[in-house]
């Protein structure tokens, strides 16, 4: 999962999916969701930040 959140989707080889057999499904995605509601995005000098930066609406065009 490193791979889909490293470069905060701003390189074209940033993953898009992810493969889990049925059997693991509910397990897989209550991992995910737990790691996912740790992120913290934000000012990349504030300590509570872990996931910076992320390109702005303005930027993209």
């Amino acid at each position: 999962m490193m791979a889909n959140f490293f470069s905060s989707g701003q390189v074209c080889t940033n993953g898009t999916r992810v493969f889990v057999p049925a059997k693991c499904k509910a397990a897989f995605e209550q991992k995910i969701l737990a790691r996912v509601e740790r992120i913290r995005a934000g000012d990349v000098f504030d300590p509570q930040t872990n996931f910076g930066p992320l390109v702005s609406f303005p930027a993209s065009r």
